[in-house]
C-alpha cells in the first residue's frame, strides 16, 4: 500500500514529523471519542425529532506503506453517507423544583464505499458499515449540575461475514456543570467492548460557543467551528469534525488482526440554507487525516500501537439535509 501526495505538498524531510503529530492528535482525541457514540454526544442540546442526512465524497487518494512509509500504485475514492434521526421519547419536569427528565432515542449509521485500485493485496475493505440504536437519559440534579447517561448497540463490519464481534455495545455516564447558557463541562465513565470485554474509560464534555452573528462553538468531541450568520436563513462555517469508528473486519493477510480503528479529520467550509422545517447544507475542505489501524482483541492489546495504513491528504465536497419532522 502506498500514497501519493498532491503536487507540491509532499516534502520527505518533513514525513517522519507528520507521522508524529497526527500520532499524538490520535491519542489526544481518543480519550474523548474512543468510547461513546459521536451522534448521541451531538445530540445533547440539539433539535429532536429531526432527520440528518448527508454525503461525502473524497476523490481518489493514495498510501503510505505501513512499515516503511514509502510510495506505491494504490489508490482508493471513498463516498460515505450518513443518516442520523433522535426523537423524544418521554419528559417530564417539577415547577416547584426546577427539575426535569427527558428519555431520547438515536438512531443512526453510516455506509462507506472504498474503490481500490493498483494493488491486489490491500487491506482496506471495500465497504464498511455502522450503526447506532441508543438511549439518552438526562436529568437536572439542580440549577446548575446534571447527570447524562446513554447506551448504544449496533453492528459495525466490512459486511465479509457477520458474527458476535460485529456487535458493538458502548454506554456512557457524565456529570455536567453548567456555568452559563453557552459553556458547561462535563466528566465521568464510558464503558465499551472492542476488545472482546467490558473496559471503563473516562468520558468528557466539553460544550462552548460566543453569542452573536459571528460566533466560534467549541463542541467535544463532535467539533470545533467558527461561525458567521450571513443572515437569519444563511451562515457560514469554518468546521473540524474528528470522526473515530471501530469495525470488526476479515483480514486475509493477518487473521488474527480483525479490529480496525478509522480515523478521519476533515475541515472544510459549510454553507447551510435555513428554512422553517429544513436545512440545507453544502461544504468543501481537506481530509487531512484518514487512518486505518489494524490490531487484535484482548485486554492485552489495549494499548498496543500497531502500525497505521494512511490515506494522503485530498479535498472533499459534502451535502447535507436535515428536516424537523412535525410533532
Amino acid at each position: 500500500m502506498a500514497a501519493i501526495q498532491s503536487p507540491g505538498l509532499y516534502l520527505p524531510s518533513i514525513k517522519n514529523n507528520l507521522f508524529m503529530i497526527t500520532g499524538t492528535i490520535k491519542v489526544l482525541l481518543t480519550v474523548l471519542l474512543i468510547t461513546t457514540s459521536q451522534y448521541a454526544y451531538s445530540q445533547l442540546g440539539g433539535p429532536l425529532n429531526t432527520v440528518d442526512l448527508n454525503t461525502t465524497y473524497v476523490p481518489a487518494s493514495g498510501y503510505l506503506h505501513s512499515k516503511d512509509r514509502t510510495q506505491g500504485n494504490l489508490k482508493t475514492t471513498q463516498q460515505t453517507t450518513n443518516l442520523g434521526y433522535s426523537f423524544l421519547i418521554s419528559s417530564k419536569s417539577d415547577s416547584l423544583s426546577g427539575k426535569s427528565s427527558s428519555w431520547t432515542g438515536i438512531i443512526s449509521g453510516g455506509y462507506s464505499r472504498l474503490i481500490n485500485k493498483n494493488d491486489n493485496n490491500t487491506l482496506i475493505p471495500d465497504k464498511l458499515l455502522s450503526s447506532d440504536l441508543g438511549v439518552l437519559y438526562y436529568h437536572s440534579i439542580n440549577a446548575k449540575w446534571s447527570l447524562v447517561s446513554f447506551f448504544s448497540a449496533g453492528i459495525n463490519s466490512d459486511l465479509e461475514k457477520i458474527t458476535s464481534h460485529d456487535l458493538f455495545l458502548n454506554g456512557a455516564f457524565l456529570f455536567i456543570r453548567t456555568y452559563s447558557p453557552h459553556f458547561s463541562i462535563g466528566f465521568g465513565g464510558a464503558i465499551y467492548n472492542a476488545i472482546n470485554m467490558p473496559i471503563l474509560l473516562p468520558g468528557i464534555l466539553l460544550k462552548w460557543d460566543s453569542p452573536g452573528k459571528f460566533k466560534i462553538n467549541v463542541d467535544l468531541p463532535s467539533e470545533l467551528s467558527v461561525a458567521y450568520d450571513v443572515s437569519k436563513k444563511r451562515e457560514l462555517k469554518l468546521a473540524l469534525r474528528p470522526k473515530n469508528i471501530f469495525y470488526d473486519v476479515e483480514n486475509n493477510l493477518d487473521p488474527k488482526k480483525t479490529l480496525l480503528n478509522y480515523w478521519e479529520l476533515p475541515v472544510g467550509l459549510e454553507n447551510k440554507w435555513k428554512r422553517k422545517r429544513w436545512d440545507f447544507m453544502l461544504s468543501a475542505g481537506v481530509m487531512r487525516l484518514r487512518s486505518f489501524q489494524f490490531g487484535e482483541r484482548g485486554i492485552k492489546n489495549i494499548y498496543q500501537s500497531p502500525p497505521a495504513h494512511m490515506m494522503s491528504a485530498n479535498f472533499f465536497v459534502n451535502a447535507g439535509i436535515s428536516y424537523r419532522i412535525k410533532k
